[in-house]
């Protein structure tokens, strides 16, 4: 059930909850339709009994009359005979009249036909009798009144067929038990009255048992005239205007049925010779039966007036009723309708943005009208809508600045890889030269060494010199190869040293750019530099001494014979020159270690410099690659139509501010 609901669209969900509430609305509708129905068509059934019972009625009162005239008739007056033939055709065609009333009852009550044909049978029965002669008054009387009380048991059928018996209405109720019940009553307890005081008189004797049967039809008339006064009077109470239709009749036949009465007492009861004109009395009685006949009439036509009233109104009220409930059905269908569009249009509308949202397109906009929820839905969606298009504006800058950083960063990066190669290719080349300053030095500090050997030698010499006179010439030959040797070796200390001094300096203005990683460097060179400038003063002054010695020597060999004056002299210069070789060999050792220092500290540098370079590499691909992700999310981003170039900041999210600066990398 929840799927089916999750798949049906929003009106047919509401169409679905106004179906429930027609349903709702029609089954109390239904009801009280069909209630109303069966209330109208109860009043219909009794407006269409009405004729049924006056025929009827009718039946009764000529069927009475022919009762009454059939006992004059069989009691001796034979100038009864033509009115009393005239008045049984006139039964007849009552009658028939009325069977043709019961036709449509007798499909719907089958018992009413077998009741009729009864009565028919016992009036075709009396009838002939009597008009045969065939019959004696008590007989006739006795089979007349069998057939009028088969026309009674025929009456309380159709009147509970027709409903009259169970009228919802208090006055139309009394006016049913007034016309319909006890005035026809009446008329019958009055009709054997007549017969029976007719025949008295005519008989002009009167027996007891006649004279109590007499008596208690005159009780049981005065009955039914009370009860129809009862009845009638309560239906004034309830509809004064009933009173005022049927008051003077209904008075009329109260009164002629107290007289007829009073005269049945007077003149057939209470005398003791029977002496009224039978003709004079059953005219009485006939014109007060009469007046009670007219009176059932003229109430039947009110009551029929009054049916036909209740009749339209109750219609009248059903469709007031069913009008106003098919006007509340429009109205409440109207309010459906439109509580249903401005439920479904924002939400359509809000469904659409949120397409359109959907195809990058955040310039969306849909106009909010009400303040219910799907109203503030679609505010929410405007709202989001712009602050998405605000935050994709703001996306775009800061991607813009990030290209920017990203495309200075891959261009330093570029650069510092170009100067790192360059550097790593200069400290190449340092390590290279200071391999062979290395060398070098070595070198001189093994000469230096044999230097002072010499030197300790000549010294040596010098003080046996005295000793090996004999050997000068040799000895200073030897000396002044020595010296040359000496001059060739200062030359290149001196030599070695510029270079050094050179080197130093490179090394130094090198570790300048280095910067912060050749500070260290920087002071190995100075110290390198330092001990460079005092060999290369060193060598000038011992190759100065030695340029001095060899003079001495090459003028030793002219002055051989000063050599023993000057003996003592070259012993000395000679100690000072092993004092000076022992200097330079110490500090050629010094300087040989210096250099392994600055050798060890260029070799480290070209590994830093070597990760420098690694560095710089990933640098520079991590450059690029932030710049082709800053380029991919661009063209993410670029997808999106926003308004204007950013859109304003949202609440709660602080504007992104564009670097205008670019990045700076500091240069190697």
């Amino acid at each position: 059930m929840g799927q089916l609901l999750a798949n049906l669209k929003l009106w047919q969900k509401f169409a679905l909850l106004g179906l429930l509430g027609l349903v709702l609305f029609g089954v109390p509708t239904t009801l009280y339709f069909n209630s109303t129905e069966r209330v109208i068509r109860f009043k219909q059934q009794e407006i269409a009994g009405v004729e049924p019972v006056r025929r009827l009625l009718r039946s009764v009162q000529l069927m009475q009359q022919h009762r009454g005239m059939s006992a004059v008739m069989l009691n001796g007056a034979a100038d009864m005979a033509g009115p009393r033939q005239a008045k049984a055709a006139e039964v007849d065609q009552a009658l028939a009249a009325l069977a043709g009333a019961l036709e449509e009852v007798g499909r719907d009550d089958t018992r009413i036909p077998v009741l009729f044909k009864n009565q028919l049978a016992a009036w075709t029965k009396v009838r002939d009798a009597v008009a045969s002669r065939s019959i004696t008054p008590p007989e006739s009387f006795a089979a007349h009144s069998a057939a009028i009380a088969a026309l009674f048991d025929l009456n309380e059928r159709l009147l509970d067929y027709y409903h009259y018996t169970i009228d919802p209405d208090f006055d139309s109720t009394q006016l049913i038990n007034a016309a319909f019940i006890a005035m026809p009553a009446l008329t019958e307890d009055l009709g054997r009255a007549r017969a029976r005081g007719a025949s008295l008189l005519l008989k002009k004797e009167l027996k007891l048992e006649e004279r109590l049967e007499l008596v208690a039809m005159l009780e049981r008339a005065q009955e039914r005239l009370s009860s129809a006064r009862k009845s009638f009077a309560k239906g004034v109470a309830a509809n004064a205007e009933i009173g005022v239709k049927l008051g003077s009749t209904f008075e009329k036949a109260d009164r002629l049925g107290n007289e007829v009465m009073k005269l049945t007492r007077e003149q057939v009861l209470l005398p003791q010779e029977l002496s009224f004109p039978p003709d004079a009395y059953f005219k009485q009685f006939t014109l007060a039966i009469d007046e009670q006949f007219k009176a059932i009439g003229e109430v039947t036509e009110v009551l029929a007036g009054q049916l036909d009233t209740q009749n339209a109104a109750l219609r009248r009220e059903q469709l007031t009723v069913l009008g106003a409930i098919f006007a509340l059905a429009l109205l409440v269908a109207w309010l459906g309708v439109m509580i249903t569009r401005s439920v479904t249009q924002p939400i359509l509308a809000s469904v659409a943005m949120a397409g359109r949202v959907a195809d990058y397109d955040l310039t969306a906009r849909s106009v909010a009208q009400g303040r219910d929820e799907s109203a503030q839905l679609l505010g929410s969606l405007n709202a989001m809508t712009a602050s998405l298009g605000g935050i994709v504006g703001r996306v775009r800058t800061s991607i813009e600045v990030i290209q920017h950083a990203s495309r200075e960063i891959a261009t330093g990066n570029a650069d510092l890889s170009r100067r790192t190669e360059s550097q790593a290719s200069s400290l190449e080349e340092t390590a290279s030269a200071m391999e062979e300053l290395t060398s070098t030095v070595q070198n001189n500090a093994e000469n230096a060494r044999q230097a002072d050997q010499l030197a300790g030698s000549a010294s040596r010499l010098a003080e046996r010199g005295g000793e090996v006179v004999s050997n000068v010439v040799q000895t200073m030959d030897e000396i002044k190869t020595s010296s040359r040797r000496i001059v060739d070796i200062i030359s290149v200390i001196d030599g070695i040293a510029f270079q050094t001094n050179i080197l130093a300096l490179n090394a130094a203005v090198e570790a300048a750019r280095a910067g912060e990683q050749g500070r260290g460097f920087a002071v190995v060179a100075s110290e390198v530099r330092s001990l460079a400038q005092r060999s290369a003063s060193a060598a000038k002054e011992i190759k100065e001494l030695i340029s001095d010695s060899v003079d001495k020597v090459d003028a030793g060999g002219r002055l051989v014979d000063e050599a023993g004056m000057t003996m003592g002299e070259i012993v000395n210069s000679v100690r000072q020159v092993a004092g000076i070789m022992s200097e330079i060999t110490q500090a050629s050792q010094e300087q040989s270690t210096g250099i392994g220092q600055v050798n060890d500290a260029i070799t480290q540098m070209e590994a830093i410099t070597q990760q420098n370079a690694a560095l710089v590499e990933e640098a520079a691909a991590a450059a690029e690659s932030l710049q082709q992700q800053a380029e991919m999310l661009w063209d993410e981003v670029g997808v999106f139509k926003t308004e204007g170039a950013a859109g304003g900041a949202p609440d709660g999210l602080p504007p992104v501010a564009p670097r205008s600066a670019a990045l700076r990398l500091a240069p190697a």
